[in-house]
């Protein structure tokens, strides 16, 4: 479970506490009271407010129920830039998953796109994905995954059908460039299996099932994929529907396999 909050608010102390209560209601309406085992939930923070949230994560982290950190897909910085450092520091040193997701609402909400707002619903939903990927660039070149070890984000608002060509192209550019960046001692895509998830969206991928398995061997989607609802969004689907066109063991792998390795699933229920 990954409860939103209400997008960045200017006044980042308010953002933080508001960020505290819907932990604490997460706990009191869904995850105490929760008899059957099956929920896990997410700690929100605020990353601007970095002390605020490395404070929140050391209060919650002992939590069973609590297995990663929650912030917004929106920021005026890249998550690979200094600032942020500390945030995932806390959340490497307790095993919690980043979970990074569109969080718009009642605040200041940044263009969606890197040249502003789209004027339809599906030009910002073609598009908002492409923001993960200047975190996820940043968080490569600026070197915070050769340095924190244990650190994994997880892009949980779709965009991983995009994932292959944006990441050849920085492959490319880091081979021809990377005298500017020594502290990045591999190809960038090699950095995704030991850091980076995504969460499956009702319209990512190849428009034709006929293509979705080999599209899914590119860059090695099929360990990087984990099935997410989306729910209540009305652009939920099923996951027999998300899974369409998929192998049995890439079918296994987006269903459950991924996110059970992920967050320590070991349970039935």
């Amino acid at each position: 479970m990954n409860p939103l909050t209400r997008g960045n608010i200017a006044d980042y102390l308010l953002n933080s506490r508001i960020c505290a209560a819907v932990n604490d209601w997460q706990l009191d309406r869904w995850l105490e009271p929760d008899t059957t085992n099956r929920f896990r939930g997410t700690i929100r923070v605020n990353p601007e407010d970095p002390r605020a949230a490395v404070a929140e994560i050391e209060r919650l982290a002992d939590h069973p129920k609590l297995v990663q950190v929650g912030v917004p897909m929106q920021s005026r910085e890249p998550y690979g830039k200094p600032m942020f450092e500390p945030i995932w520091e806390a959340a490497a040193a307790h095993g919690l998953p980043v979970a990074v997701h569109i969080n718009g609402g009642n605040g200041v909400d940044y263009a969606p796109t890197f040249a502003g707002h789209a004027h339809t619903y599906p030009g910002y939903a073609a598009f908002m994905p492409l923001n993960y990927f200047v975190h996820l660039a940043t968080l490569i070149v600026e070197g915070v995954f050769g340095r924190l070890a244990g650190l994994k984000f997880v892009f949980a608002d779709g965009g991983y059908d995009i994932l292959t060509p944006l990441m050849w192209r920085l492959d490319t550019f880091w081979l021809s460039m990377r005298d500017q960046t020594p502290w990045v001692d591999r190809y960038p895509s090699e950095y995704l299996p030991g850091h980076v998830r995504f969460c499956s969206s009702a319209f990512d991928g190849a428009p034709e099932p006929g293509q979705t398995q080999r599209w899914m061997d590119f860059t090695g989607k099929s360990d990087l994929l984990m099935y997410g609802s989306g729910y209540p969004h009305w652009s939920t689907s099923a996951p027999e529907a998300a899974a369409d066109g998929l192998d049995t063991e890439q079918r296994e792998k987006m269903l459950w396999r991924n996110a059970s390795e992920l967050y320590g699933l070991k349970e039935r229920v």
